[in-house]
């Protein structure tokens, strides 16, 4: 997903891919283990990955926003 908000973010989608790319893994790792295995998280990990969701979230918003400014809205 990250890679075709590179279309509309360019560089600030690279530096934070590039960034949290080993996190970014993880992560992608844990949404399909939660949804297909039973796997145990701890404490330090699930604070890591909800930390690392939220600012792919603030992300996504931010690019969200500057296509808005582009559109007159």
């Amino acid at each position: 997903m990250l890679n075709e908000l590179k279309l509309v973010g360019g560089k600030e989608v690279e530096d934070f891919v590039g960034k949290n790319k080993r996190g970014l893994h993880v992560l992608e790792d844990a949404y399909l283990t939660s949804r297909y295995f039973y796997e145990l998280f701890d404490r330090e990990d699930v604070e890591y990955l909800v930390s690392l969701a939220e600012k792919v979230m603030d992300l996504c918003e931010r690019l969200r926003r500057g296509l808005g400014e582009g559109q007159g809205s």
